[in-house]
């Protein structure tokens, strides 16, 4: 399962800043891994992170000016917050992770 999030910052530039940034997202076997953006080619760049979902949580949540909004909290750790960019990815991509995470658990 792959496709474009946008991911909430945590807030670690010097002003504190949270921006929402646009990154690639692919969930495989047992980890959510993320990349700045494709090339001309469609393959990722810039990794980065990763994030174990084994335990992790998935939840929609509520923000006042973003819809589509939903959070992956893996045991243990601080939540990331993401957004779809449309209800479709949304279904897909959001609420479908939740089906990857339980499958490749099964797995």
């Amino acid at each position: 399962m792959e496709g474009f999030l946008f991911k909430k910052g945590r807030g670690d530039s010097s002003f504190g800043r949270r921006n929402w940034k646009k990154r690639w997202f692919i969930l495989e076997d047992r980890e959510l891994i993320y990349y700045e953006d494709l090339d001309n080619t469609g393959q990722p760049v810039g990794l980065k992170g990763k994030t174990d979902i084994r335990d992790a949580e998935i939840t929609p949540t509520e923000h006042k000016e973003k819809q589509f909004t939903f959070m992956v909290k893996p045991l243990g750790e601080s939540g990331i917050y993401l957004q779809a960019p449309d209800l479709k990815s949304y279904n897909g991509m959001g609420m479908g992770m939740g089906i990857g995470i339980r499958y490749a658990l099964a797995c």
